[in-house]
């Protein structure tokens, strides 16, 4: 497990040529232009900046080893990733599919061999998260016109969901929200203005670490 820091070092440095290259892609296949890749790096908003908080992956992690020594590896395994989502969401309000999609794969398997309990509450939770937001978008997208929630964010909390059941979920979602509203509202206090854009992703992975936490201790 020590080794997931150095690895999710490297990942946020190639983070923005990865999704710039990806977009670079789909503007090929859209338009029918000749561009060299480079060039379209120069203009693109998404450019690579030293993130003085990648120091956090080394220094959370043993901690997160410490706290959490009696829980499965693979819950340890999540919340390193969930640093690392964390990260991205603070510095580029990005995230990364990819690993909410490991996220997702490592709950179901630890929902699926590792817990011994009946897992019937877990599926209606995933159930309940997927309809929920799938909900929510379509209000806020196609009626609305508007974007209410982030679809990193609710991809995410899919992800989580068969780790809990419905009450444990709703909690998540009642400390992630707290912890945002209390951000918010110190930001405004100490800078004087409304915080442009807030990035939720830090909120729900401290969010999950509270509710580990209060199930060890």
């Amino acid at each position: 497990m020590m080794i997931l820091p150095y690895w999710f070092a490297k990942e946020i440095k190639k983070f923005p040529f990865k999704i710039n290259q990806q977009v670079f892609q789909e503007y090929h296949q859209l338009i029918n232009q000749k561009s060299l890749f480079y060039d379209f790096i120069k203009h693109s908003t998404l450019q690579y900046k030293e993130i003085k908080s990648i120091k956090w992956l080394y220094l959370l992690s043993p901690i997160i080893l410490l706290v959490f020594k009696n829980e499965h590896f693979i819950i340890i395994f999540i919340l390193s990733i969930l640093i690392y989502l964390s990260i991205l969401d603070f510095n580029y309000y990005l995230t990364d599919i990819k690993y909410i999609i490991i996220v997702f794969i490592s709950g179901m398997i630890y929902l699926t061999f590792c817990k011994n309990m009946q897992i019937d509450e877990n599926i209606f939770s995933l159930l309940f998260s997927v309809i929920f937001f799938f909900t929510l978008h379509f209000i806020s997208e196609i009626i609305l016109r508007k974007e209410l929630f982030g679809m990193g964010d609710s991809l995410l909390i899919i992800a989580l969901s068969p780790l809990f059941n419905l009450e444990q979920l709703l909690q998540l979602l009642l400390y992630a929200s707290s912890l945002g509203i209390f951000f918010a509202s110190g930001y405004f206090f100490i800078k004087k203005c409304k915080i442009q854009r807030l990035p939720f992703i830090p909120f729900i992975s401290c969010a999950f670490f509270i509710l580990f936490m209060m199930k060890n201790y």
